[in-house]
């Protein structure tokens, strides 16, 4: 998902945080039911007046399941644990972190289902 401003769709907020973007053009009208991936959120365009966790945190609000974070491995932890933290306060924030866990989690189920493979149980990852 790009940082832009499609104000023909949503003029207050650019792509990445826009739910009418994401979910109501994407989803809803297109009817793409695919993995929704953030562009690199420490861009300028993402962090205009907010933090790395506040732009994922609206990110996913919007309807993204992936967000990338580029050159910020060492500093990773806090923006997850804000999220964290974010969702355990908000249960609209935890609603869209489970429906993108399920989402990802068909992802992996199909292409393993593609390639031949069968899930093993006991490798299920973490949520």
């Amino acid at each position: 998902m790009t940082h832009l401003l499609a104000p023909k769709i949503d003029a207050k907020a650019i792509a990445t945080f826009s739910g009418v973007f994401v979910r109501q053009e994407l989803r809803e009208y297109l009817g793409f039911a695919g993995l929704v991936i953030t562009d690199d959120l420490l861009m300028a365009g993402a962090l205009e007046g907010v933090s790395a966790a506040e732009a994922g945190i609206k990110a996913i609000l919007a309807g993204s399941d992936l967000l990338i974070y580029g050159n910020l491995s060492d500093n990773i932890i806090p923006v997850t644990e804000a999220i964290t933290q974010a969702a355990a306060a908000d249960p609209a924030l935890a609603q869209r972190l489970e429906e993108s866990s399920d989402r990802i989690q068909r992802f992996k189920l199909e292409r393993l289902k593609a390639q031949g493979e069968r899930p093993d149980p006991a490798q299920r990852s973490n949520r």
